[in-house]
C-alpha cells in the first residue's frame, strides 16, 4: 500500500521508529510500523506545478488566505 501525507511524530513513534503521517485528504494521523516500510520518499508540495499561473489575482489571494489560515480553526476551537 502507498501512503502520502505530511510526516509527523509522536513520543511513541520516535521511540519505536514507526512512521506517522498526516493523510493529505482526511487530515487523519496514520501510523505505519517500521517493519512494514519498504521505501520512504520525500516530494515537494502537493500543489500541482503551474497552478498559480492559471489563477486570477483574486483567486490567488483567496488561496493565500486559505493556506495561511490552516490550523488556526482548530486552535480557536480548543481555546474557546
Amino acid at each position: 500500500m502507498i501512503y502520502q501525507g505530511y510526516k509527523r511524530s509522536t513520543r511513541e513513534s520516535e521511540a519505536s521508529g514507526d512512521l506517522v503521517i498526516q493523510d493529505l485528504a482526511t487530515g487523519e494521523l496514520v501510523t505505519i510500523k517500521a517493519e512494514d516500510i519498504e521505501d520512504v520518499r520525500q516530494t515537494g508540495s502537493p500543489m500541482p506545478t503551474g497552478l498559480t499561473s492559471l489563477l486570477s489575482q483574486a483567486q490567488l489571494l483567496d488561496l493565500f488566505k486559505h493556506v495561511t489560515s490552516l490550523g488556526t480553526r482548530s486552535k480557536k476551537k480548543k481555546q474557546g
